[in-house]
């Protein structure tokens, strides 16, 4: 009979919340204050990049940001569309990172597992950046902000590599035995992207879900950058 897993007091915490094996919480907890930190660096950026763009060109400008209408403004406010841009770029590009890291470390059961726990950094990180931007952005000043996010970022590198570093050094013992274990996954393929979501139930659903939450959030943002214009118009007409 197979003695019983000894699991250390986080993992003992985790498994009210997912099925957490013994040796896996650490790296669980690392990844979600990696992810904690990403989300958090991005929404102390956020406010700063809507103060950028809605000062300088007011909420039809950001409809054209969003619209990828920006070549036609790129003399109007350099430095407010050129940081609008990169913020954007940053959201969907290092989030898309992490989560590739983080599939590569885990295999396809042991993520059906631990990434809820994961994602709740995500969603920790994302409620807690407006919360500091919300604390700093009127005694620091909206470009000081930058420099919190910049630390916040630079917290988050260091977590990285020392994740990498600490999984590497978990498998180099047992990578012979593993390697006998369990085949190499085979290689997709060159099978497009559109056809990979368009075959595949669950990612099209998923496709789908992304899509609505775009536009919802859009609309969203499009209402308060004119509600901002107008009181900006209120304002100016009242001095």
């Amino acid at each position: 009979m197979a003695a019983p897993e000894r699991k250390a007091w986080p993992e003992r915490m985790m498994g009210a919340f997912a099925e957490v094996h013994a040796g896996e919480g650490p790296t669980a907890a690392l990844l979600a204050l990696n992810v904690f930190l990403l989300l958090a660096s991005y929404y102390i950026m956020k406010p700063v990049r809507e103060a950028l763009i809605l000062a300088g060109g007011g909420a039809e400008l950001k409809a054209y940001m969003s619209a990828g209408q920006t070549v036609l403004m790129l003399f109007t406010v350099p430095l407010g569309i050129a940081f609008y841009l990169w913020v954007g770029v940053f959201n969907v590009s290092v989030i898309a990172q992490f989560w590739s890291f983080a599939n590569d470390l885990y295999t396809p059961e042991q993520g059906k597992r631990l990434f809820a726990i994961v994602a709740f950094g995500a969603s920790a990180g994302a409620v807690v950046g407006p919360m500091i931007a919300r604390w700093l952005i009127e005694p620091m000043g909206a470009y000081q902000l930058l420099l919190v996010a910049a630390a916040v970022l630079a917290v988050s590198l260091l977590v990285t590599n020392y994740i990498d570093l600490r999984e590497r050094r978990r498998d180099r013992p047992n990578s012979q035995a593993t390697s006998k274990e369990e085949p190499p996954e085979p290689p997709m393929g060159k099978t497009s992207a559109y056809r990979l979501v368009f075959g595949n139930r669950y990612l099209l659903l998923i496709a789908i879900l992304i899509l609505f939450l775009n536009w919802v959030n859009t609309t969203g943002e499009s209402v308060v950058s004119n509600v901002f214009d107008l009181h900006k118009e209120l304002t100016h007409l009242l001095q």
